[in-house]
Formats: structure tokens, sequence, C-alpha cells
């Protein structure tokens, strides 16, 4: 019971995931709109920390964050920081039994990339 209360999100911690869904659905703006470094934090952190079977909306919100110009900027300087990161991802999701949607999202994150020139100094050393 208390693993469970763990994983379960603040009042706070689900208006930023709003939020950061609302910045994302909204591509219109993409060149005018910003994420706050807390709200990359709270994805990794999520990422790191729910487990296997919980991650795909993480994954899968990720993925688009590395599309997003100012999103790109603020991962890619988590990626610096915490070098380890991607190469932890990848080892989670392909944990057996591996989960079909984790494995595919996450490969859908990464070839996601290579469309923005600032990953490609983490690209060129993973």
């Amino acid at each position: 019971m208390q693993e469970k209360q763990n994983l379960s999100l603040t009042e706070l911690n689900v208006s930023r995931l709003g939020a950061i869904v609302k910045i994302l659905k909204d591509t219109s703006h993409y060149h005018s709109s910003k994420f706050a470094d807390s709200d990359i934090d709270l994805l990794l952190n999520l990422l790191r920390s729910w487990p296997i079977a919980m991650i795909f909306p993480v994954i899968d919100i990720i993925r688009m964050i590395v599309l997003h110009p100012d999103g790109a900027i603020l991962l890619n300087k988590h990626f610096e920081a915490e070098n380890d990161i991607i190469v932890e991802v990848i080892k989670k999701v392909t944990v057996s039994p591996t989960i079909p949607a984790n494995l595919l999202t996450s490969i859908r994150a990464v070839t996601n990339l290579f469309r923005n020139s600032c990953y490609s100094i983490i690209i060129i050393h993973k």
C-alpha cells in the first residue's frame, strides 16, 4: 500500500503535467511556448521512479518534448548534466519481460533526437 502512495502524483504535479500536455498540443505556438526546468525534472523523475508498467505516458510526453524547440533545449541540458539518462531508459524498457508499447515509443523518442541538431553531441557519444 505504501509503495502505491509513493507512485501517486501531487496536485501540483498533475497540474504541471496538464500544462505540459497543453503546450505540446498547441503546435502553432511552438515558436513562443516555453517549459520550466521543473517540468523536465518532473518527467525525468517519473521516468526513473515509476515501474515499467506505468511509464508509457511519460515516455510518450518526452518523445514529443524532444520535438519542441524549447523542450529540446531544456531536455538537452538535462541529458548533458545526467549523461546516463538515455541509457537508463533504454535499459529500463528492454528488461524482460518487455512491454511492446514502451519499447516502440522509446525507439520513437530516440529517433526524434535525430530531428534536432542540439542532440548531435549526445547521439555521437552514446
